[in-house]
């Protein structure tokens, strides 16, 4: 039944529960928990950036140290260069293709995600790819410098001398007249 009359003052708006009097105390306690995590989870990303900045000049000194050891820099930056070239392509085609599977899948799965969830998906999946976007792009840059070296690069004749010596040690490589 629907009575006539409703009286409305202070105390219809206060909860009968005792718990949820302290709804707005318990928000904030949660606010306040869910910003501390955010900046924890901000540093621990800012970790992971630093470490795949560092892992990639690595890469750089190890390829640079592979090549003053050895001396032999066209050999060296011509396998090294089409190693990281490559790499550099197919990781970059797996990136490519996965992104348009991943648009397609989305496409297909349209009547289920609004268009905030979708922008936030796009917006999610290229941060995620950034990073192997850039590493990808860096292996294909360093891989054709280094074979760009290998064809250019010229070693000087006592260099040829000492490198043919080490490899011949018994044989005189000098120049007859």
């Amino acid at each position: 039944m629907i009575p006539n009359s409703y009286t409305i003052d202070e105390s219809a708006f206060e909860p009968d529960d005792p718990t949820q009097a302290d709804i707005p105390t318990q928000i904030e306690t949660a606010l306040t928990e869910t910003e501390t995590v955010l900046v924890e989870a901000k540093q621990f990303a800012g970790y992971f950036q630093l470490g795949y900045q560092v892992l990639i000049s690595l890469m750089a000194l190890f390829v640079l140290g592979i090549s003053l050891v050895s001396r032999e820099v066209k050999y060296i930056s011509r396998h090294l260069g089409t190693s990281l070239l490559v790499y550099g392509i197919l990781e970059y085609a797996l990136i490519y293709f996965g992104k348009l599977y991943a648009t397609a899948q989305m496409v297909q799965q349209e009547l289920s995600m609004s268009l905030g969830q979708q922008s936030w998906l796009v917006q999610f999946i290229d941060n995620l790819i950034a990073p192997l976007v850039t590493l990808s792009l860096t292996l294909m840059i360093t891989g054709a410098i280094l074979i760009i070296i290998s064809f250019v690069y010229r070693p000087r004749r006592d260099q040829f001398r000492e490198i043919t010596n080490k490899a011949c040690p018994n044989h005189r490589h000098e120049r007859r007249v």
